[in-house]
């Protein structure tokens, strides 16, 4: 009977000295580079001055970018990311994605509600891509720029845990 819960013990004190190594080393290497995907993801990226990360996962700061929240859909593991913040009015909306190795910021953009973007043939990125300047680096929600006065953005950030366990 002693030898089945030494035994026992011995697995466990396994399994917990491999779960804090996953922790402590993560997977990968910390999360670096820009991407940007959804909709003129190639004209955000050169109004950012970028090149698109890859592997796309491995990207410190995402730009999900849509001409209307309904076409979420079609990036559906981004949707739930996103989740009931992605919906109405609002131009921008902040998730922090925390994970083992380095948390990682996604900035959801809706085109509608960006003047210059949506009501003209040739987009004026220039507002967009000066809001998206401020945000990269900055784990919290910033101050937009003077151009994004008039564009409704959800208050804060919305933090989405590692392992599946939720939102905060």
């Amino acid at each position: 009977m002693r030898l089945v819960a030494w035994i026992g013990f011995g697995a466990v004190a396994v399994a917990a000295v491999a779960g804090i190594a996953w922790l402590a080393l993560g997977r990968g290497g910390p999360p670096s580079g820009v991407a940007v995907l959804g909709d003129e993801a190639p004209s955000l990226h050169a109004a950012l001055g970028t090149e698109q990360a890859l592997p796309v996962g491995s990207a410190a700061f995402t730009v999900v970018s849509v001409s209307d929240w309904g076409r979420l859909r079609y990036i559906p593991d981004m949707a739930a990311l996103c989740g009931d913040d992605c919906t109405g009015d609002a131009g921008l909306v902040r998730a922090v994605r925390l994970a083992p190795g380095g948390s990682r910021k996604i900035v959801f953009i809706n085109h509608g509600a960006w003047p210059g973007v949506a009501e003209r043939e040739t987009p004026d990125w220039s507002c967009l891509a000066a809001t998206l300047a401020a945000e990269r680096g900055q784990v919290g929600a910033v101050a937009p720029p003077a151009c994004a006065a008039g564009v409704p953005m959800a208050r804060g950030v919305r933090w989405v845990l590692p392992l599946g366990l939720g939102a905060l």
